[in-house]
């Protein structure tokens, strides 16, 4: 593996990862919105890193309220049913899925951190921007971004 993986894996690459992790988990369906669009409205975090050897990692922005929606359904529980906690849970696993698709993508031999999810935003900045992907699910944005170099 080199300096330029992200080269050689497109950023369509992680939506398409992202896509097929909604589909299969929540069993919605995700498309590509204006990246220049305003952040309204986030303000959750959830994010994986590679560790031992490569760096990067995947780190998704959205709103609570599409996290709880997201968590409801893959856990088959009502919204009423659902707290904090395993709305962070719901969302920690999504990431994670979507960050072992990607390491695999890439050939990577990395071990992926514990997911982390936490309130607020910010996270996305930290990502080189043209890694970052603007998604809709549900008609409400969110923001992916994916990244791993040695």
């Amino acid at each position: 593996m080199n300096d330029e993986i992200n080269g050689t894996l497109p950023s369509s690459m992680l939506q398409k990862i992202t896509a097929d992790v909604f589909q299969s988990v929540v069993g919605i369906e995700v498309e590509l919105a204006a990246l220049e669009d305003p952040r309204v409205a986030l303000d959750l975090s959830a994010m994986v890193h590679f560790e031992d050897g490569d760096h990067g990692a995947v780190v998704m922005e959205l709103s609570s309220a599409l996290a709880q929606k997201l968590s409801s359904i893959m856990l088959c529980l009502d919204d009423s049913e659902t707290d904090d906690a395993l709305v962070r849970d719901a969302i920690g696993e999504i990431v994670n899925i979507i960050a072992g698709n990607f390491k695999a993508a890439c050939g990577s031999s990395s071990r992926l951190s514990l997911p982390k999810v936490v309130a607020g935003t910010g996270v996305l900045e930290q990502c080189p921007p043209e890694h970052n992907n603007a998604l809709l699910c549900e008609e409400e944005r969110f923001f992916v971004a994916g990244w791993l170099k040695q």
